[in-house]
């Protein structure tokens, strides 16, 4: 069969299927039919991009720091102990992810301490990739490799909010940092944990080189005091 006549039969199939199965007349379409017939051959087709595509996009937005955001981190180095507040998505991590690049760099000691596991083991695979051997990890990570302690299912949250502090504040060879970055502060400022934040920085809280980084919330005056006492 030529090709003329192969598609003068497949038009004609179509068409007797349009009729049969769909309800049209034949003769001249709507613009109603039109559209229903338009709809049956194309199908609801729309544009995915690829999860690699969208990654690497939003990895490039991400490491893109704007001329505001060059300016915290100038002033992160003039500062020793600072405390960075913002919205969630203004890039906060990013600078706190250059700043312990940059100490690293300048031979201090740095930990990156977190409150979220997946933003921990984020922050470590950039840290990784850049060969940039700083240690990005929970506060309750830390405290229980320092105490010896096993993570186990059964844990309570009594256990990571009074039974973990007790035993880490009571533990001996805690290391000491020349920088702490403490990222999600807001979910890490009560007494009990800075009481071990203060253990963790090289001259405590008062005299050490510490960065607090986290969402723009209200902070009591105590919470400020214990920080900068």
């Amino acid at each position: 069969m030529e090709f003329g006549q192969s598609c003068q039969s497949g038009i004609w199939i179509l068409e007797q299927t349009c009729i049969e199965k769909h309800g049209f007349e034949g003769g001249r379409l709507t613009d109603a039919e039109i559209d229903k017939m338009a709809n049956l051959l194309r199908g609801d087709f729309h544009f995915v991009p690829s999860m690699k595509d969208t990654v690497e996009r939003t990895v490039k937005e991400l490491c893109a720091l704007t001329a505001e955001q060059y300016e915290v981190l100038e002033s992160l180095f003039e500062n020793p102990r600072t405390m960075v507040s913002g919205v969630a998505g203004a890039g906060k991590t990013l600078i706190a992810m250059e700043q312990a690049r940059r100490a690293y760099w300048e031979g201090k000691s740095v930990l990156y301490l977190c409150y979220n596991h997946n933003i921990a083991q984020y922050v470590q695979y950039q840290f990784e990739k850049d060969r940039v051997y700083i240690e990005a990890v929970t506060l309750h990570a830390f405290m229980m490799r320092t105490c010896g302690i096993e993570w186990s299912p059964d844990l309570s949250q009594h256990f990571y909010e009074k039974e973990l502090p007790a035993t880490f504040m009571a533990a001996e060879d805690v290391p000491a940092y020349d920088l702490v970055i403490i990222d999600e502060g807001q979910d890490l400022l009560t007494d009990t944990y800075l009481e071990c934040v203060d253990r963790i920085v090289r001259d405590g809280l008062g005299n050490g080189t510490w960065q607090f980084i986290m969402i723009r919330t209200r902070i009591s005056s105590t919470l400020m005091l214990n920080l900068m006492r």
